[in-house]
């Protein structure tokens, strides 16, 4: 007939994956090691450095891809700040250890530094002021309800669905210290030097 044989082609879209053995990055920073703590580093600001592409084993496939988000807290208190594809995201946080799309000036303590390639910088400049005893180990993604890196490929296909990649960011705590071979302070007053003893002080 006049129909013809109809020929049917399809092409199987590529999607972002991630490695199945992915855990989330952590990078941890020493208060101790600030300018004024306990253990100083010579090299100030204190940083930790990465990329989620290589850590998470995010694999973009044929379309190509790049991180376009970052996101955290849950619910009501739900933010997600966009990754500029030039200019990288930057988050700052205060003493608090909540995050912040906003400079905060003299209030800062760090900031989370992160690019459209997955490469990122964790700076810890001033201590944060945290409850709890002894020298924890502060998450402040945990703290601000989970951190997580989105990013889709060239067709919009998003890279592990909606959950993103995490991206785990602490910070020790400092405490005080005494020196180790600290022997207690003794101190002695001599009732024989009173105005009325045996050996009255001028």
């Amino acid at each position: 007939g006049e129909d013809g044989v109809a020929l049917v082609v399809t092409v199987k879209d590529d999607v972002p994956t991630i490695a199945e053995d992915y855990e989330a990055a952590a990078n941890e920073l020493n208060e101790a090691n600030l300018y004024d703590g306990t253990d100083a580093s010579a090299v100030q600001p204190l940083t930790a450095t990465g990329n989620l592409k290589t850590e998470a084993g995010i694999e973009w496939g044929a379309d190509g891809g790049s991180l376009t988000s970052l996101s955290w807290g849950s619910g009501e208190t739900a933010e997600t700040a966009a990754i500029d594809p030039g200019a990288g995201l930057t988050l700052y946080f205060g003493t608090d250890g909540k995050f912040s799309t906003v400079d905060l000036g003299v209030a800062t303590s760090g900031t989370l530094f992160i690019t459209s390639s997955g490469a990122y910088t964790f700076t810890l400049i001033e201590n944060i002021l945290l409850s709890g005893d002894g020298a924890q180990s502060d998450d402040l993604s945990a703290l601000n309800g989970g951190l997580y890196a989105h990013g889709v490929d060239g067709d919009g296909d998003p890279v592990n669905g909606e959950d993103g990649v995490a991206l785990v960011v602490t910070v020790k705590d400092d405490v005080p210290t005494i020196a180790e071979d600290y022997e207690a302070a003794a101190n002695e007053l001599n009732e024989a030097n009173l105005y009325d003893g045996t050996d009255a002080s001028a």
